[in-house]
């Protein structure tokens, strides 16, 4: 059985169904969508200054959201479904864009780099935040558009100036990301590692790559923080709460199984392993349950419509103990593989940069959502490229992946 045949049918038909229940859905603003949508009305009034950024409201984000739909409002008169059509455009351009990091990072594939990056759609937060308006998708563009200028640098013997050219390219575009999502910030962090490369042991070659890369993202959302006196806009109301290392675990654990949805093989599994699994989960289970305050119920509402009570229950009570157990198990494997893919420089960015984006939640001490661990979805695809293995499970994993997703979307959307 041709099983690379039956993954791209699988593929193509999860897009197909993902662009046509953003079509067919025709209902009003919902969910986030309106608390965005306002604020780019309030850019048509007000243009893009210092009144409008100290007078928006209902929204943590930058202001990226409003910068990508206020040109736009000639076509989609930000009413649905044109408003949430913008994002499966850029949906389908992220695909492209890294299914060309992909090929610019790994010589030797064994599938298509455009398969590869296909994988996106098998990630269950991808059809929420791209099957509605919200605010990820425009960010996630502009940060795989910087991912694709690093992998360029890193994959070609550039001069110092093209390097130079390059790298400021690659700031301007995360600059642009970070004004849609500020979490994108902490990336100009991980570049620092290519001192440590052997093709960056000049100091010239790695000034050209650092400095632009480090710099021009702050120029653009430093002065967005001065004008707001702050990370957030003045009407953002404001949470106190300090730091959550829960909802760190809880990124990780969501990390662990989108890891598992796409690329079962990346995770390193043997007897000694299983025995810490289970002697973590066992352990977890005891502190969730007696000691800790701390509970999540991923997929809850979809769950609550469509399984018995009895099983209800059971989740609750064993899923708070499963996802701290994943996010142990998956930054244990994530550890080994930078390792042993040191020598590949943007792999172990992408890992790093993804665990740094989805731990990042810990200063989310108002609420956690997996909208929160899909900001780290271009660098994920990357990470699973080597252990992409196209068999009956993945199918299988595939197709379960794309109707979580679509049950997920169907919450807010109401196709059916």
């Amino acid at each position: 059985m041709n099983f690379n045949k039956i993954c791209i049918i699988i593929f193509i038909g999860g897009l197909s169904f993902l662009i046509g229940s953003t079509i067919y859905n025709k209902s009003p603003i919902i969910f986030d969508e309106m608390n965005f949508v306002p604020n780019v009305e309030l850019m048509s009034q007000l243009g893009f200054t210092k009144e409008f950024l100290v007078q928006m409201k209902n929204q943590a984000p930058g202001p990226l959201y409003q910068l990508i739909h206020w040109p736009l409002m000639p076509l989609t008169h930000l009413k649905p479904p044109a408003i949430r059509v913008v994002n499966l455009v850029f949906l389908l351009l992220i695909i492209f864009i890294t299914s060309k990091v992909i090929k610019n990072t790994f010589k030797d594939l064994k599938f298509h780099h455009l398969f590869l990056a296909l994988n996106i759609i098998v990630v269950p937060v991808t059809w929420v935040i791209s099957g509605l308006a919200l605010t990820e998708i425009p960010a996630m563009l502009f940060l795989s558009l910087s991912i694709l200028m690093l992998s360029y640098i890193f994959n070609n013997d550039y001069s110092n100036q093209k390097i130079l050219l390059f790298s400021t390219i690659s700031g301007i575009f995360l600059g642009l990301a970070s004004l849609g999502r500020t979490p994108y910030l902490g990336l100009i962090l991980p570049i620092l590692l290519v001192v440590f490369h052997k093709d960056f042991r000049s100091l010239k070659k790695a000034a050209s790559l650092i400095l632009p890369y480090f710099f021009i993202p702050l120029f653009f959302t430093i002065p967005i923080f001065v004008i707001w006196g702050g990370l957030v806009s003045p009407n953002q109301p404001i949470i106190s709460g300090g730091i959550r290392f829960w909802h760190g675990f809880l990124s990780l654990g969501y990390g662990a199984i989108i890891f598992f949805l796409i690329a079962p093989k990346w995770f390193i599994f043997n007897r000694k392993i299983l025995s810490a699994l289970v002697t973590t989960f066992v352990l977890s289970f005891i502190y969730s349950t007696w000691f800790s305050t701390d509970s999540y119920f991923p997929f809850s509402v979809t769950i609550t419509k469509f399984a018995p009570s009895y099983f209800i229950g059971f989740y609750k009570l064993i899923i708070t103990p499963i996802l701290i157990c994943l996010a142990i198990y998956f930054v244990i494997c994530a550890l080994i593989h930078l390792y042993e893919r040191r020598d590949n420089i943007i792999y172990v960015f992408s890992i790093l940069s993804a665990l740094l984006i989805m731990f990042s939640n810990i200063t989310n001490s108002y609420q956690f959502s997996s909208r929160y661990v899909a900001q780290a979805i271009p660098f994920i695809i990357v990470s699973i490229v080597p252990f992409e293995n196209v068999n009956w499970l993945k199918c299988l994993l595939a197709i379960v992946a794309m109707m979580i997703g679509f049950f997920s979307l169907n919450t807010y959307a109401l196709i059916f």
